[in-house]
């Protein structure tokens, strides 16, 4: 093949968030992983999708995984139904926009990650430990045991990826996923952590 023509099209990043004051009242914040190397703008599927609701006067944090083959309308499709995960194909404005009209909820904030970034983010921690149900081995060759493992990013990625070698599959991705995001909030709630990274 060769290439005839090439198109480049420029757009404007729109603000997205709905601000709240983050020391009183609750708030949302949603994640979502795109499942790609590289630039976190490459247009790619949603694959993690989660919602994480934060009370700031309760101090409690509720993490909510929403299953990426999900049928839900979708707004940058004229409502028709179809997975979330190909939402992200239309940009996070349609991820957004679509889960917070099926779900009749507010999402004040986003996080955007990738693989790199989610193995950047580990690394730069010195690494992360999760507790695991089940031993098992990543699609990446990681070696996963029962109870607490030690994780690089790389292996992270693997432990978050792999569903194949579960018994509950893409629900325990889901579970392990939101393992991850535990696991990241503990190590830079330490204040070791937040001076290294």
């Amino acid at each position: 093949t060769r290439v005839i023509k090439e198109y480049r099209y420029e757009t404007k990043s729109k603000a997205l968030a709905k601000g709240v004051d983050v020391t009183e009242d609750p708030f949302n914040v949603y994640i979502t992983g795109i499942d790609t190397y590289g630039s976190i703008a490459t247009v790619s599927r949603s694959d993690v999708n989660m919602i994480v609701s934060i009370n700031p006067k309760t101090h409690q944090i509720l993490m909510t995984g929403v299953p990426r083959d999900f049928y839900i309308p979708q707004v940058c499709q004229d409502n028709q139904l179809d997975k979330l995960t190909h939402t992200g194909i239309f940009g996070v404005d349609c991820t957004l926009k679509s889960v917070e009209n099926f779900m009749d909820i507010k999402l004040n904030y986003y996080a955007r990650v990738n693989f790199s970034s989610l193995i950047n983010i580990v690394d730069a921690l010195g690494g992360i430990t999760v507790n695991s149900p089940f031993a098992f081995t990543t699609n990446n060759g990681y070696q996963i045991n029962v109870g607490e493992n030690n994780l690089s990013g790389e292996a992270a990625l693997g432990f978050v990826r792999e569903r194949y070698s579960l018994d509950g599959g893409d629900n325990d991705r889901g579970k392990n996923q939101e393992k991850v995001i535990s696991a990241i909030v503990n190590k830079l709630a330490s204040l070791n952590s937040v001076s290294n990274f």
